[in-house]
């Protein structure tokens, strides 16, 4: 996932999105795995671990389901509504990353 965004972030996505998050992930194997996305200033930045301060929003999903979201399989509403993608914060706030995902599968 880090490596995805690295070719994605940018100035331009930082003004259109402005938030940061904390993505908490299951792996199938049931560990869970945490990355961060700061798209708060200047290019963004992404990484493993702990989102360094206060997060916007902390999303909270399998792995199956990120790879759908990032696919287009799965729509973050659609997710959301049926329970598979746990929002702790705005929920429109949260919606934005979908601006990150559509860039992620070149859309």
């Amino acid at each position: 996932m880090t490596s995805q965004l690295e070719g994605i972030l940018s100035e331009s996505l930082v003004s259109e999105v402005g938030s940061s998050y904390q993505l908490i992930v299951t792996r199938n194997s049931g560990e869970s795995v945490s990355y961060f996305i700061d798209l708060t200033s200047g290019s963004g930045s992404s990484g493993w671990g702990v989102f360094p301060g206060n997060p916007d929003v902390t999303l909270m999903m399998t792995e199956t389901d990120l790879m759908c979201l990032i696919k287009g399989d799965l729509s973050p509403m659609t997710a959301y509504a049926a329970g598979r993608l746990q929002v702790i914060g705005d929920l429109r706030t949260a919606l934005q990353l979908e601006k990150v995902l559509q860039r992620i599968a070149g859309r």
